[in-house]
This record gives C-alpha cells, structure tokens and sequence, in this order.
C-alpha cells in the first residue's frame, strides 16, 4: 500500500492507520474474526517556514539584528540556513552558513560607495525528522533586503573672495544616492569687525544659498562656513552622522583706504613729494588712481594715472599768474581680488590741496628827479595775492659826495 500525505497546518499532525486481520474459512459460514489489530501512527510535519525580523535601514556603518521564529512545532529538529548576496562596495560580518538555530543573528555592514547598497540575506527552513532519511527540504523561504545608505557627503562651490561688503553664493551638492533624506548643517565662523547675513542654520538641502558680508577693519579677515552633511534614514531611529565635512573660508577685504602725506604749499615753480600708504591689509592687490584739478595759469609734470602701487610720487608746478592757486589732487584707492571678478571699488578718497604761490612780484612808484638836498617818497604796492605773507628786500647804493637816510634793509 502506499500513502500520500500533505499536511497544511504550521504544526507536525499524526495519522492513525489500524490494520485489523480476519480469515474467511470458505464455507459460508461467515469472517472469522476476533483477530489482533495492529495500529501504524505517522507523524506528517509541516511544511517548514520561517519568520525573520530585521532593521532593515542603516548608515553606512551600522549594526542589524535578525530576530529568528517559526510557526512550526515539528517532529525533531528545526533549523535553517542563511545565504547572503553582497553588492560590490559592501563589507559584512556574518556569511552565509548552515544548520542554524540560532534565534538571534548580528550583523556590521560598511558601504565604502556613494550610494546606498542593498544585501540580501535568504533564510532556507528546513527539518531534520530524525530517522536517518534526511532532510525535509521544500521550506517556505524568507529573503530579507538590507538597505547600507553611503557615508554622508557634500561637494560646495563658492567665490571665496570678496570686496569688503560682498556677497557670495555656495552651491551645495551631493554625490550621494541615498534611501532617506540627505541634509546639511552649517556652522559659522565669524571674526570680529565682520558681519555675515548668515548664520547657523540646520537641516538644509541641496541647492543654493547665499550670505552677503561686511568687513569694518582695516584688514582682511577670514570666515569660516563648515557644510555637515547626515541622512534621514526616515525610519524613526536618528540620523546617519559621521560625514565628511567640507570647510570653506571666505576672504573678505576691507574697504580700501589710502593715506598721502605732502608739502601742500609751494613757491611759483616748486616741486612736491607725496608720500602715499594704507592701512589696508588686504588679499590681492591694492592700487589707486590719481586725478588732479588744474587752474589756469598753472602747469605741472603729474598727470591722471591709474592702478598705481608707487609710494612716492613727485610733481613740479609752475604759476604764471600773479596769485596763489590751487591744484586738486585726488586720490582713488581700491583692490584687485585677484580673482577675476573685477575690482574691489567703493575706497574712500583721499583728497589733497596744493597752494601754488605766484613769483613775487613789487611795484613802486617815486619822485625820482630832486634838489640837491631834497625828500623823496617811495609808494611800495604788492600786485600779488599770496598764502603766507608777502615782504620785501631793500638795497641802497650811494655814490661818493652823497648822503642818504635810508639804508639797505630786509623783511
């Protein structure tokens, strides 16, 4: 006789089988009965099956824990084995292996990619009856996904120098493919004399997002923008810290500042230093340009320039008029970043006032024809308008046989 027996349920089931023996004697007297029973049970396990929870989200450096049950209640010794598919990029701790029975497995995946990696373990039920026959195999498998998102980075791009009241856009990206939400984080650094429109901020995404700076010193001054980048897995257990950071520092130059010294008063065809410096410390070039204003009658050997670096300069006027002028000389400072973006304009002038005096001049009229002992009168005028005061020299030469009163006398 043969058997097929299926059994549907999650737990082993017995069937009873009683072989009862009679003899028919063959004379039509009926079954001879009264025989032995013999009674066979046969134990039909179930179908195996499995039941695997897991945390199935991680960092790129996380820990799982499988947790391992069966609805099964067997005949003998239920077990499983476990196969694991790693992606290339992936490291893992537990292998594949056999016969386990273990409720309890632990896992540490690294992910060395950019991207988030799935591994898939498979668990195979399978039951061993006992009776030298093998294994009952055809279990019911569970293959549980394991999600490694990649370590959180961020890629920012910046112009990273600025005039001293500048503004900057950081482009912020991520190489990252991660399953969650990637953010970022930014700390600021800021120096005194130095404002920034922005400050600590959390949680922020991809894109662009802009600061605008102002420097009050005199020197340039560096600001410190720490990007930090973490995903929200977006399972309730925390973020994924532990990424690469990336720093920007943004050089902001002060506003450009010049200062000139100089002998601003001249005779009529004098010759002046201008000694020029800053009390800019800057990052790139600091220059200035030069304008003047001449009146009429004036002339002079300095004339407009532009991006000047000299410390000194010299320039040598002449007056032809008869009073005083004055000469115009501005000065423009301002700064060449060095990086492409134009000059840093917006200096504070420096404005200085030459007086040019005119060639002193005197006239003088007098009665020049006398008696042999007579009185003159010299009337002395000055033509001239001057800074500083106008004086005169006076010589007299008297010839043998004559007297005078007056003599030569100076100031």
């Amino acid at each position: 006789l043969y058997d097929t027996l299926v059994n549907t349920t999650d737990t082993v089931q017995v069937v009873s089988y009683t072989f009862t023996p009679h003899i028919d004697p063959g004379d039509g007297d009926g079954e001879c009965g009264g025989g032995v029973d013999t009674t066979i049970y046969v134990w039909v396990n179930p179908q195996h099956k499995i039941v695997v929870a897991a945390y199935d989200t991680l960092c790129y450096d996380g820990d799982t824990e499988f947790t391992i049950t069966t609805p099964n209640n067997t005949t003998r010794t239920w077990r499983y084995d476990l196969d694991v598919v790693l992606p290339s990029g992936v490291t893992t701790t537990l292998l594949c292996d056999f016969d386990l029975t273990s409720p309890w497995l632990y896992d540490t995946l690294v992910n060395t990619t950019d991207t988030v990696q799935v591994v898939e373990y498979t668990f195979t039920p399978h039951i061993d009856p006992g009776d030298g026959d093998g294994e009952c195999g055809n279990g019911v498998d569970t293959t549980i996904y394991i999600w490694v998102n990649p370590q959180p980075k961020i890629d920012v791009v910046a112009d990273d120098t600025l005039c001293y009241d500048g503004t900057t856009d950081f482009t912020v990206t991520t190489p990252n493919n991660s399953t969650g939400a990637w953010r970022y984080d930014i700390d600021v650094t800021v120096p005194a004399g130095v404002t920034s429109s922005l400050g600590d901020t959390t949680n922020l995404s991809p894109g662009v997002i802009s600061t605008s700076l102002v420097n009050t010193t005199d020197t340039v001054q560096v600001v410190e923008y720490r990007f930090i980048p973490h995903i929200d897995p977006g399972d309730g257990d925390g973020e994924c810290g532990g990424g690469v950071d990336t720093t920007i520092y943004i050089w902001v130059n002060p506003q450009p500042k010049i200062d000139v010294v100089v002998d601003d008063t001249l005779c009529f065809d004098g010759t002046t230093q201008f000694d020029i410096s800053t009390p800019n410390n800057t990052t790139g070039t600091w220059r200035y340009d030069l304008e003047g204003v001449l009146p009429d009658s004036v002339t002079n050997v300095l004339g407009d320039a532009f991006d000047l670096t000299d410390l000194t300069l010299y320039d040598t006027l002449v007056n032809t008029s008869r009073n005083v002028r004055v000469v115009e000389y501005r000065f423009t400072p301002h700064i060449d970043p060095g990086d492409s973006d134009g000059e840093c304009a917006d200096g504070i002038d420096t404005t200085i006032f030459v007086y040019i005096n005119p060639q002193p001049e005197i006239l003088v009229s007098v009665d020049d024809t006398l008696c042999h002992d007579g009185t003159t009168e010299f009337t002395i005028t000055n033509p001239n308008t001057s800074t500083g005061e106008w004086h005169y020299d006076l010589t007299v030469t008297v010839p043998s046989g004559v007297n005078n009163i007056l003599t030569t006398a100076t100031d």
